[in-house]
């Protein structure tokens, strides 16, 4: 391996990972939006959840879920697709894993913004994604469907890339890839511990559990301080589950009334 491509693939993941797509997208589509906190109001409470990320959950949650999606796969598509071409060019050198990983270290604490960043959790996504597609696709669905039963958006969201250290230890014995693994999983613990200092004072406050199971949620907004409201991670999820079930249940009537 040579030292000074493994510096310049870090040096430049660190770099492209800086850029901030969230930031991006609020002034691409609702440029008069001012990028402040969030600010969740708890239902049935006189407390509210906060926290400083600029991320794709803060577009979720500022202008809705299209946008959110948005910011998401443009953050996605930052890691893998350079990290992927790296792949495809030194495929026996681990350069794309230096690249991966400084994007989410760029990503969290971004050059360009004072190092005020987001969590990690796309970019982490994009570097998975090119380090084992199958093991992210099987860990994200896990951890999904445990976030589900359990009416948890944080257990779902960080459970899967944690699951992909034991995952990538057993299915290929790669040291570099696991070491990868852990890295990420080090930088969105890190990252997020501002999130679980307020899920502790929430818990101490007898309001987590209504936060957590809340189907929608009401967004403290810059303008006047109003607010929005939005559909929770399990309300989206109740969404899409009962979208399905009436299309599934359309299909079936018309076949059923068909000649």
């Amino acid at each position: 391996m040579n030292l000074w491509m493994a510096l310049l693939s870090a040096a430049g993941g660190y770099l492209i990972g800086s850029i901030s797509f969230a930031r991006l997208v609020i002034r691409a589509f609702a440029p008069s939006r001012e990028i402040r906190d969030i600010e969740v109001e708890v239902p049935d409470r006189d407390v509210s959840y906060r926290s400083d990320a600029v991320s794709a959950t803060m577009v979720n949650l500022q202008l809705g879920p299209r946008y959110g999606c948005l910011t998401s796969l443009l953050d996605i598509l930052k890691v893998a697709a350079p990290a992927l071409a790296i792949r495809l060019w030194q495929p026996q050198m681990p350069y794309y894993l230096f690249f991966a990983a400084a994007g989410t270290l760029g990503h969290n604490w971004p050059l360009y913004y004072r190092f005020r960043g987001g969590r990690g959790m796309s970019t982490i996504l994009g570097g998975m994604l090119v380090v084992d597609w199958l093991g992210i696709l099987l860990t994200t669905s896990l951890s999904f469907a445990v976030g589900a039963l359990l009416r948890s958006f944080y257990l779902a969201n960080r459970l899967g890339i944690l699951l992909m250290i034991p995952w990538l230890w057993f299915r290929h014995r790669d040291w570099p890839l696991v070491a990868y693994a852990v890295a990420v999983n080090v930088m969105n613990w890190i990252a997020v511990l501002p999130e679980a200092a307020e899920m502790l004072r929430l818990r101490r406050e007898g309001a987590l559990n209504d936060f957590l199971e809340a189907r929608r949620l009401r967004v403290v907004t810059a303008e006047d301080d109003q607010t929005e409201e939005r559909l929770s991670f399990y309300g989206m999820l109740e969404s899409l589950v009962s979208r399905a079930g009436e299309r599934q249940s359309d299909s079936a009537d018309s076949s059923d009334s068909g000649p």
